[in-house]
């Protein structure tokens, strides 16, 4: 979406995969245009301006379709299951955070492939990506997906960058024009 965005403002951006502690320490310093994507937090307002929604981040539990346990509604509704998640994701925190020891997976891939081998009953992670993984792997059909919370994701700029107010309007009015044209549904449909 970011990279539409800016081509259709005739903007040359380069994309870069780096630790969220650097691209972070990037960012108060003015080192990075942005950060994609990222939910907004209130600890970062000094040093990162949100884009208008890019994408919604919905997390949850996976099960096997043939599973028959309880359905989860609230994500403490699994507490004394099995339960697994991937380990350095925030999805891993979050059960961490409520009392759940998940069972660690290294990557999204594995851990699907330890649901589907048993080894614990929910799989808790963010949707479209595992989706999109899922697909690939040739399981449609066989995972059912409860969802537990959603929250939007931007493109966070840094307040720090040289001119950035005037790059943030022009992309805030992009992604209006993509969401109108139907592009944007188009984007996010490649993924699903």
């Amino acid at each position: 979406m970011a990279t539409e965005i800016f081509t259709l403002l005739v903007y040359k951006i380069e994309v870069k995969f780096v630790p969220c502690k650097r691209v972070l320490q990037y960012a108060k310093i003015g080192k990075t245009l942005g950060i994609l994507a990222c939910a907004y937090r209130r600890d970062r307002e000094n040093f990162l301006i949100s884009s208008d929604p890019i994408s919604e981040f919905i997390s949850g539990y996976y099960v096997r379709a043939d599973f028959d346990g309880p359905a989860a509604i609230l994500l403490s509704d699994v507490k004394h299951q099995r339960v697994g998640s991937v380990i350095g994701f925030d999805s891993f925190n979050e059960l961490e955070d409520i009392g759940i020891q998940p069972v660690s997976a290294n990557n999204t891939k594995a851990g699907i492939d330890m649901l589907i081998r048993k080894r614990f009953d929910y799989l808790y992670l963010a949707q479209k990506p595992t989706d999109f993984i899922i697909k690939q792997m040739g399981l449609i059909g066989q995972l059912t997906f409860y969802p537990i919370s959603r929250k939007n994701y931007h493109l966070c700029f840094s307040s720090n960058y040289p001119g950035i107010e005037p790059i943030i309007e022009a992309f805030n009015a992009a992604l209006f024009v993509l969401k109108r044209s139907g592009r944007y549904k188009a984007i996010h449909d490649k993924y699903r």
